[in-house]
């Protein structure tokens, strides 16, 4: 299981805990929004592209052979052991209700965000 929260519900709370003193107050807040398995990220993704998606198993060096064009050296290091953290389940990882407490909103869920960026998962991207 992965532990997600959504870009924008980040944001959300931090708003809101700037902006209302009416919330509750804590020193930290734990914004796990969902925990999907790899298998339920991918169905999730082939739904909102509207075609199924195979997952096909890689080794950490294959995928940072991938990557590392792309990555810095910071966030190929940090990505590498957070994905061999989450793949050994060393911390078991629930989803929280902090968003909805903070925000009155439910979280995002990964599929309404890959829904609301197919076009771009699904590699149809428009032209400028």
């Amino acid at each position: 299981m992965i532990p997600l929260v959504g870009a924008q519900d980040v944001s959300r709370v931090a708003a809101a805990l700037m902006a209302n003193r009416g919330v509750p107050s804590q020193s930290a807040y734990a914004l796990v929004g969902q925990t999907p398995t790899v298998r339920e990220m991918i169905e999730a993704l082939g739904r909102a592209i509207g075609r199924p998606i195979r997952y096909v198993a890689i080794t950490d060096e294959q995928w940072a052979n991938a990557v590392k064009e792309r990555l810095g050296p910071h966030a190929l290091d940090h990505l590498s052991h957070l994905w061999q953290t989450f793949r050994k389940g060393e911390e078991r990882y629930q989803a929280t209700d902090s968003i909805f407490t903070v925000t009155g909103r439910n979280p995002q869920t990964l599929e309404q965000f890959f829904r609301e960026n197919a076009e771009f998962f699904a590699g149809r991207t428009q032209e400028a």
